[in-house]
């Protein structure tokens, strides 16, 4: 019925000024981020301060807004005063299934501070850097899409993804082609990728006709599981 952190006061609160201590860190570097709360009422009164944090142009399913710190401060008529939050990995982070831990995303980051989830008056931006990236172990149930972001698997994914555009006649690899015709295989290479990213390695194998083995499949994945020295 109310908006989270809603409550009644016998005096008012103004939220004037925020600042942050970086425009650019990495996940693992130390961040804060400042702000001054007035009591602009005639009675002294208590304020939760709430700031909250929002991942721009995410790739995941995230909350608008997530709820990170709050610290409830007591002011007199008049009174100012500021409240500072010190920033961690998680307040950046998502729980990865796949990988069973937490991580975060380089990208774009919103923090804003208000006194309910409806009212956040105050916003900073700060770009973060990730620089742990956990990736899921690559088994034969794997998608090809799975393979691409994987930094090791990306040249085994182009290599497969070649062979299967030339095994269908897309992309007009070594072809001579009119405009219009260059501009159609493209086209064709472009959709054909976005169903194939979605497909289980181990379709490969049969999709190959016989060119690509089982044996294959799983020297290519050891490789790409084994421990680099």
């Amino acid at each position: 019925m109310y908006p989270f952190g809603y409550g009644l006061s016998y005096t008012s609160f103004n939220y004037n000024t925020i600042t942050s201590s970086a425009e650019k860190i990495k996940d693992t570097g130390k961040f804060s981020v400042a702000v001054n709360v007035k009591n602009t009422g005639k009675v002294a009164g208590k304020e939760v301060v709430q700031l909250y944090v929002r991942e721009e142009n995410t790739v995941l399913q995230r909350p608008e807004k997530e709820l990170k710190h709050f610290a409830k401060v007591e002011l007199n008529p008049g009174e100012e005063k500021t409240v500072t939050f010190d920033f961690n990995y998680r307040d950046f982070a998502y729980y990865d299934a796949k990988v069973h831990d937490w991580q975060v995303n380089s990208g774009k980051f919103t923090v804003m501070v208000g006194g309910a989830s409806n009212n956040l008056p105050l916003s900073k931006s700060v770009e973060v850097q990730a620089t742990n990236i956990k990736y899921p172990i690559l088994t034969r149930n794997s998608l090809l899409k799975d393979l691409k972001s994987n930094p090791r698997g990306a040249a085994v994914y182009q290599q497969m993804m070649g062979g299967l555009m030339a095994s269908f006649g897309a992309g007009g690899a070594g072809k001579k082609m009119t405009p219009e015709q260059e501009i159609a295989s493209k086209k064709m290479a472009t959709m054909m990728e976005v169903m194939m990213k979605e497909m289980p390695l181990s379709k490969m194998v049969s999709m190959s006709g016989g060119k690509f083995t089982n044996e294959m499949l799983d020297g290519i994945l050891k490789s790409l599981t084994t421990k680099l020295p």
